[in-house]
Order: structure tokens, then sequence, then C-alpha cells
């Protein structure tokens, strides 16, 4: 019997759970599932056998150890700044462990313990990243065979709302961690476009974001995703004159945050006794930078159109009622707890996840192109279309790893070696998850 640990019950782990659970009896698994709300994993589980749930604190290092040191592997569904006391923990216990989140510096560091250890730390195998990463290295690898030299890469995701159940005007609806919503683009992006290698700040991401065309579905804005630069080595695009990893959101959307960010309440700084407050006093409060002694005042200093002013007064800034949080938080914990109440997935509601990638290449000094590009829509808001493409990644990866169809590797790493790529994109198609090409 093999015993899976998962940490998190979230809104990504749905589909995750559910496959793990279908194949226990086949496959002699055990899966805890572990969260510091309990009745969030009973919900997940639904009393089905082969499953346990484990009510932790992340940060009880006893508890936390002595269950990755009775773990044949382990799944970590946490917020990605958690990650680390798991992985640690795991490297020093000698137990593998998946994420879906991109590998940070401080799991960098682990690399050479890891390997050491023979403990394999994967990250980056989920959606945005995880998919997007397996499936450009599918196509890639599949022209380089054929003596392709790649000259330009763009890779798009965006997780939205399905045309059905597009009720706001935002076009949009939390589908997966708010606090990442609000956070979204706060690095800044690297990316190299027609040579010229660029660097956006956050202010500025949003503020040049581009159109892009996706085939059956319409025209979506993109703005640069994080550090598309180190992704050359990865993909070894070398000879590229572009490559650009992107986000898609809807063009109303992307004009309006940018406002939001201008009048700095997407921010972790600087911290706000919430106490007794009302929105509107926050919302002063946070954006006292900005000349104006109202909502109405400063989006006119900002030149805000018609449309964005719109959608900012959906959000209610101006609300005199009493914030439902306590203490001292940064502006963006606020803005997160007004964005998962407005634009929350309704129980029928249907999320929609689109990829897409445009990759240029040569043969014998001839030009071609290819688009590449996957939709996958929700059944409810329950089992989303975000869960299924984070959670069965990672479900799968860790089947062919306790099986051993998947073997040799160590230390920090991403699923671009074909080892680990062409199984699970074999297997996501059973799942509806495939590309199609043009």
């Amino acid at each position: 019997m093999k015993r899976i640990l998962v940490f998190g019950a979230g809104k990504s782990s749905t589909a995750l759970i559910d496959y793990f659970i279908e194949n226990a009896l086949a496959m002699q698994w055990l899966v805890v599932i572990a969260d510091a709300n309990l009745q969030s994993i009973l919900k997940k589980i639904d009393g089905r056998a082969s499953a346990e749930a484990l009510q932790l604190d992340i940060f009880d290092e006893a508890t936390r150890g002595e269950e990755i040191a009775k773990a044949d592997f382990v799944i970590s569904l946490l917020p990605p700044a958690l990650h680390i006391h798991v992985a640690k923990d795991c490297v020093s216990l000698g137990t593998s462990l998946v994420t879906a989140s991109y590998v940070s510096e401080e799991i960098q560091q682990l690399d050479y313990e890891a390997q050491k250890s023979g403990v394999l730390l994967m990250n980056e195998l989920g959606a945005d990243p995880g998919i997007d990463h397996m499936s450009a290295m599918e196509i890639i690898e599949r022209l380089r065979d054929d003596g392709a030299e790649i000259t330009s890469f763009q890779s798009y995701c965006g997780g939205l709302i399905a045309p059905e159940s597009d009720t706001n005007p935002w076009h949009y609806k939390v589908s997966w961690n708010p606090w990442n919503i609000v956070r979204a683009g706060s690095g800044g992006a690297d990316f190299l476009m027609n040579g010229n290698v660029y660097h956006r700040k956050y202010e500025q991401l949003y503020k040049e974001s581009n159109l892009v065309d996706i085939p059956n579905y319409g025209t979506v804005a993109a703005y640069p995703n994080r550090d598309s630069l180190k992704y050359i080595d990865t993909y070894a695009l070398k000879n590229a004159h572009t490559v650009l990893r992107a986000t898609l959101r809807h063009p109303d959307f992307v004009e309006a945050w940018s406002l939001l960010i201008d009048l700095g309440i997407t921010a972790e700084e600087p911290v706000i006794d919430i106490a007794n407050r009302t929105y509107q006093q926050w919302f002063l409060e946070t954006s006292k930078h900005i000349p104006g002694g109202n909502l109405q005042e400063k989006l006119m200093h900002l030149n805000a159109s018609k449309k964005a002013i719109e959608l900012i007064a959906y959000l209610q800034l101006n609300s005199l009622e009493p914030i439902p949080l306590e203490g001292k938080l940064p502006a963006g914990k606020v803005l997160q707890e007004i964005i998962e109440r407005v634009w929350r997935l309704q129980p029928e509601d249907k999320d929609l996840l689109i990829f897409h990638h445009d990759i240029e290449y040569a043969i014998s000094d001839h030009a071609h192109q290819i688009e590449s590009t996957l939709t996958v829509k929700g059944d409810n808001a329950e089992d989303t279309a975000m869960a299924k493409c984070v959670g069965l990644p990672l479900a799968i990866f860790t089947k062919l790893f306790l099986t051993g169809e998947i073997k040799g590797l160590k230390g920090v790493q991403i699923p671009t070696d074909r080892l680990v790529y062409k199984p699970i994109l074999a297997e996501l198609k059973q799942f509806g998850i495939l590309f199609e090409e043009s």
C-alpha cells in the first residue's frame, strides 16, 4: 500500500483528489488529505473509502514531519510561499514532492541537497505553469526532430469565465487562489520581442497589454507573465528573436485593473488597521497619494474611461458598510475579500481555461508558423476547468512516479523532459484536455 500525502484542499484540489480516490483500490493507494480546514477536506472526500482527512496546521513542524516521513510521495497545493516548509522536510526525510508552482529561489537552493538525497522536487506541473510547458515542449521538440529552427515563441494562458456564465462587467470570476489574482503581475515581467529585451514594471504591465485572437473564441488582452527570458535556455530557443509568455484577460478587465494598481489597492504595503472602518474609509486612506476627495475625483485624475469607471463602481469601493475583517492588513487583502464576494462562482457557473501557442519556425530557409490551442470548460463551481488543469497533471505524475514509469529524476525539476511530458499529455487526452493545431 502506497501512502500519498496531499497538503491543501482548496479550490484547485478537486480533480486531483477525485483521481486519487477513484484509482486508489486498483493502485493500492491510501490518500491522506491535510488541511487546516477539516470541513473542506471532508467535502472533497465525500465519505469515499481509501482517503483520510487530517486537520493540520502547516506550521506544526512535528506533525508535518511525522506525516511526510510516513508518506511515499507528497503533493503540495499550499500557497506558493508555504511550499518551502514541506520541501525542506521532504529533502531531509527522503520523500519526493511535486507542486504546481513556479520554482522559487528558496526551492532552487535545495537542489544540491535533494540531488545528494536522491529526492525529486518537481515543480511547475499544474496548468500555467505546467500544461503550457509540456505542450510547448512537445511541439518544439517535434519540430526540432524534423530539422526546424524555432524563430519565435509566444505562449498564452488565462483562466476566464465561460460565455454562458459571464454575468459581470469584469468578465471574470474567481476559480483559483484569490490572493494570487490580486497580486498577479506584481513582480513585473521580462521578455524578448523582435530581438530586443524588455523589462516591464508592475505599473506598466496592464497598460501595455496587446490583443490576441484565439481560434474559436475571440479577441482577448494579453500581458507579459513573469520572466520569459529564463525559458530561452529551458526550451533551447537561443536563436529565437521573440520569446514571450503571457496571461490572458478580457480587454475591459485589463484596463480597469491597471487603475486599481494606480490607486494602490492591490498592494502589500502599507499595512493599515482596518478595525471599524468602512470600505469607503479604507479606500480613501489607501489611495490618499492620488488627488481627489472621493472615488470619482480620483478616477477623473487618472483619466479613467467610462467603461473602466463602470467596472470599478461594480466593486462598491464607496460602500459605507463595515469591512468584515480584523487587524492590520495590506490593502490587497481587503480587495481580495471584495473580489471573492463580488466575483464568486455561482454553483452552476462554468469557468474557462485557454492555452494558446504561436510558434514560428524555419526549415531549409522556408518560414512556417504553427498555432496550438486548448480550451477547457468547467462543469460547475466545484469541478472547475482550473481544478482539472492544475490537479490532473499532478495526479498523473504521481501515479507514473509510484509505478516506476517515471524514474531517474532527482533534484529540482520542471516537466520539460520527454520522459515526463509525453505520458502525461497522453493521459490528459482521455480527460478531453487536447490541443488543436493549425
